[in-house]
C-alpha cells in the first residue's frame, strides 16, 4: 500500500524548480537594482503629482529638489529691534559648516542683483492692475503714468522713464510692496513685527546635501538644535522659528524608525510565538519565515523597477504584507495538522487553494483600487504589498 503522504517526485519537482528560478531571478534583480536605489525620506514626496505648467518634468523634478533643501528662520530679539541675535545666530550657522549657504542682511550687491532679477523679467511679472489699465487701449495706464511723473512723492527719475516708460516694474514693486508690506528693511535686515509688538529677522539658507539622506537629515537638525540651545545662553530673551522641509522629514522618518522598530517586530514576534505554540515545531516556522520573505522581496524589487526608490512610509506601511504571508501559510498549515495524516500535501493544497486564490485576489484588487490616487508618494507603498 502506498503511502499517502509521499510528494509525487514528478508532480512537485518542476513547480518547486521553477519557483526557485523565480526568487532566483528576483533576489539578482535586487542585487541590481541596490546599489542605484536610494531611501527617500522627504514629505514633499508624499504630495500629489503638480506640474508647473509646461515645463519638462526635469526641471519640476529640479526645482522640488531645490525646495526640499530651503531653510527659513524667524530671529526675534523681543520688542526692541537688535540686530545683535540675528547676527549671532547667522554667526552659528557659518561656523557649524552643515549648510552649503546661509544668507542673513541684504548688502548693495545683493539689492541690485534683486533689482536687475526683477528688471529682466519685468513683463512676466505685470501686477494685475497694471493689467487691467493696459486692456482697452492703454489710456488708464497713460493716465497713471502721468500721476506718478506729478507726483511729488513718487521719485520718478529720468533715466526710469527712458528704460522703462510704461513703468511696468514700477507698477509691479508697488503691488509686490502691497502684499508683503509687513516685511520692510532696517539695518539691512528684511525684519517684520508681529501683532504682540515683537521684532522678527529674516534669515535664509540651503542644505549642503541631498534632504534624501535620513542620517544626514537627522545630524542636520540635531546641530540646528545644538545651535538653538547655544544662542539661548547667550540671548535668553530671544525666540527662534524655523520652517523648511527637512524638519518634517526628520519627524517623519524618526517616526518611521519608532513604528518599524516597534510594531514591525511586535508584528514578526506575535507571529513566530503564534506558529510554535501551535504547531510545537521549527519546520512551520521556517516555511513561514521563507514565505514572509519572498513576499518582501518580491514587493521591495516591483518598487524599485517602478520608481528607483524606496520611501521610508513604504516600509512602514507595508508591514502589512508580513500578516497577508503568514496568514496563507498558516492556512495550509493548519490543514496539514488536521487532515496532515489522512492526505498528502498536494490533496491539502487543493483543499485550500480555492481560498486562498480568493482571499489573495480580494487583497491586490484593494490595493490596486488605491493605485488611482493622485499622490505619489502612497503609490509606492501601494505597490509594495500587492507585488509581495
Amino acid at each position: 500500500m502506498t503511502n499517502a503522504n509521499a510528494l509525487p517526485h514528478r508532480k512537485s519537482l518542476r513547480p518547486a524548480l521553477l519557483w526557485a528560478a523565480g526568487c532566483l531571478i528576483m533576489l539578482g534583480l535586487l542585487v541590481s537594482l541596490l546599489p542605484g536605489a536610494r531611501l527617500n525620506s522627504s514629505v514633499l514626496a508624499m504630495l500629489p503629482t503638480q506640474t508647473l505648467g509646461a515645463i519638462p518634468p526635469a526641471l519640476n523634478d529640479g526645482f522640488m529638489q531645490r525646495l526640499d533643501r530651503q531653510l527659513v528662520w524667524l530671529v526675534s530679539p523681543g520688542k526692541k529691534p537688535d540686530p545683535r541675535v540675528a547676527q549671532q545666530w547667522l554667526t552659528l550657522l557659518q561656523r557649524s559648516g552643515a549648510l552649503s549657504e546661509v544668507k542673513g542682511p541684504m548688502d548693495a550687491a545683493g539689492q541690485q542683483a534683486w533689482g536687475e532679477f526683477f528688471w529682466q523679467h519685468r513683463n512676466g511679472m505685470i501686477d494685475p492692475a497694471t493689467r487691467a489699465r493696459l486692456q482697452n487701449g492703454g489710456e488708464a495706464q497713460a493716465q497713471w503714468v502721468l500721476s506718478q511723473l506729478y507726483s511729488a512723492f513718487s521719485g520718478v527719475s529720468g533715466k526710469e522713464l527712458q528704460n522703462d516708460p510704461l513703468m511696468l516694474m514700477r507698477g509691479a514693486q508697488l503691488a509686490l510692496a502691497q502684499n508683503g508690506q509687513k516685511l520692510r528693511l532696517m539695518d539691512g535686515w528684511l525684519v517684520t513685527q508681529d501683532d504682540a509688538g515683537n521684532y522678527w529677522y529674516l534669515l535664509h539658507g540651503e542644505l549642503a546635501g541631498s534632504s534624501f539622506d535620513m542620517q544626514q537629515t537627522h545630524r542636520l537638525v540635531t546641530t540646528l538644535n545644538a545651535l538653538q540651545a547655544t544662542l539661548k545662553t547667550h540671548y535668553p530673551q530671544a525666540q527662534l522659528l524655523s520652517r523648511g522641509t527637512v524638519f518634517y522629514s526628520d519627524y517623519a522618518s524618526q517616526q518611521a524608525k519608532r513604528d518599524i522598530s516597534t510594531l514591525g517586530v511586535a508584528t514578526l514576534l506575535g507571529v513566530l510565538l503564534l506558529i510554535v505554540a501551535t504547531f510545537r515545531s521549527l519546520r512551520p516556522l521556517l516555511l513561514c519565515a521563507i514565505s514572509i520573505g519572498i513576499g518582501a522581496l518580491a514587493g521591495t524589487v516591483a518598487t524599485l523597477l517602478f520608481f528607483g526608490e524606496l520611501h521610508l512610509m513604504t516600509l512602514v506601511m507595508s508591514m502589512s504584507i508580513i500578516g497577508i504571508s503568514a496568514d496563507y501559510t498558516l492556512y495550509y498549515l493548519t490543514e496539514r495538522l488536521v487532515h496532515g495524516g489522512e492526505n498528502s500535501p498536494w490533496q491539502s493544497l487543493d483543499k485550500v487553494r480555492n481560498a486562498l486564490l480568493l482571499a489573495l485576489l480580494t487583497t491586490v484588487v484593494a490595493y490596486l483600487i488605491m493605485m488611482l490616487a493622485p499622490s505619489p508618494g502612497s503609490a509606492r507603498w501601494r505597490y509594495l504589498p500587492p507585488w509581495g
